[in-house]
């Protein structure tokens, strides 16, 4: 069926992708893993936990050096470079499993 122009084309990964290192502000080393998403799944942070923080405004709570999401009591800190390069690559759906509260730099 066609396209309309209320329901544009979405992006997600190819493949799943891992990256490690350690928090800029925290020195937690962590692990954050990239899976394919459905469409409307948006962009949503997993915690080790399995609480869903989805990468969304009304889940920001501190933006003071960085950006904290927070949901039910689950963290995600400085997620904005991680965001911003998904944005420009056209990513609109992905599950962010990430394993320590600071996205590694």
């Amino acid at each position: 069926a066609p396209m309309s122009l209320m329901d544009p084309l979405q992006g997600t990964i190819a493949r799943e992708v891992s990256l490690s290192g350690v928090g800029i502000h925290t020195g937690q080393k962590g692990t954050v893993t990239l899976r394919r998403a459905p469409p409307n799944r948006g962009r949503v942070f997993i915690t080790s936990a399995g609480v869903e923080v989805p990468a969304r405004l009304e889940f920001v709570s501190r933006c003071d050096r960085s950006t904290v999401l927070e949901r039910d009591g689950a963290r995600v800190s400085t997620p904005e470079h991680l965001l911003s390069a998904l944005y420009a690559a056209g990513i609109d759906n992905v599950e962010m499993h990430i394993t320590c509260e600071e996205v590694p730099i």
